[in-house]
């Protein structure tokens, strides 16, 4: 733990498998600081109330980085393979690098605005993409203005919430699945939603609000779940994209679509296949069916 007026000289740390280096003032780490080497600490904390500056230092982290405070990349790149948990008072002023083992969690048990720490706009965990997503904690997470992608799962747990701008464009991509678990949903005024994968609700303490916007499930040759236990789904408007994909309703999901003035259920292939499973598919407000040349 490096504490206000702590320093370091010498030879260059060694850490274990389990170890943590805790930030608990404002530091700068340069390339040459012993106390955080190329072959640095599995776990990093950022206490708050500090500081964390990497200046012309790329470093990775394998366990868990955690902050409370801000962080700083100066001409530095900080990878992150493991979990990146941002806590009330965190926050990136640079945007880092994840790979396909991270998990970016927010948790700051309040509302925060999504930033530099998730910036980018495709489905492969790297520059600004996580790899997975996942808001606990009562955080109230808003999306701030442009295209966010993933490349895997996003959980929305713990009555925390997900809310897409109302007023700026700001367009989610999904690589993998969404669960919304004890959590809500807002697709805002202005947003649409692309899910590579399965969708699934909790019954019980969750909520989905689809505000006229639409959802895009869309991959290739892959079939694609809404589960909703036990209820009836509503959506406004639902497409399903991609060159042989296939839509299918869970063993006890109803599915609802409100959607009217050319807008409903819409098959973007040829090879589209929509699978009742034996469950109950309604429109309601004039909304349509364009199947093209797919399959129901």
């Amino acid at each position: 733990q490096i504490d206000t007026g702590g320093s370091v000289t010498g030879n260059n740390f060694v850490y274990g498998a389990a170890s943590t280096l805790v930030v608990n003032t404002t530091v700068t780490v340069a390339n040459t600081d012993p106390y955080w080497p190329i072959s640095g600490p599995f776990n990093v904390t950022v206490m708050s109330g500090a500081g964390l500056t990497m200046n012309s230092a790329n470093r990775t982290v394998n366990g868990i980085f955690q902050t409370a405070a801000g962080v700083t990349l100066t001409t530095s790149t900080l990878t992150l393979s493991g979990t990146c948990q941002i806590n009330s008072g965190g926050f990136f002023l640079n945007t880092p690098t994840y790979t396909g083992t991270s998990t970016l969690v927010y948790n700051s048990g309040g509302s925060y605005t999504a930033s530099n720490e998730w910036t980018g706009t495709t489905t492969i965990a790297g520059l600004g993409i996580p790899q997975n997503v996942t808001i606990q904690n009562g955080t109230a997470l808003t999306m701030s203005a442009g295209v966010r992608a993933m490349a895997g799962n996003m959980n929305i747990n713990s009555s925390s919430s997900l809310t897409l701008s109302a007023t700026t464009l700001s367009n989610l991509i999904i690589g993998g699945n969404i669960a919304i678990n004890s959590g809500s949903l807002d697709l805002g005024n202005t947003n649409d939603l692309t899910i590579v994968g399965n969708w699934t609700r909790s019954l019980n303490g969750t909520s989905f609000f689809p505000n006229s916007r639409t959802v895009n499930f869309n991959s290739n040759s892959g079939t694609h779940i809404i589960t909703f236990t036990g209820g009836t789904e509503t959506f406004f408007d639902i497409k399903v994209g991609g060159t042989s994909n296939t839509l299918r309703l869970g063993t006890d999901t109803d599915i609802v679509i409100t959607g009217g003035n050319l807008y409903g259920l819409f098959l973007t292939s040829q090879n589209a296949i929509v699978d009742l499973n034996g469950r109950t598919l309604q429109f309601t407000n004039n909304a349509l069916i364009n199947c093209g040349s797919s399959t129901v």
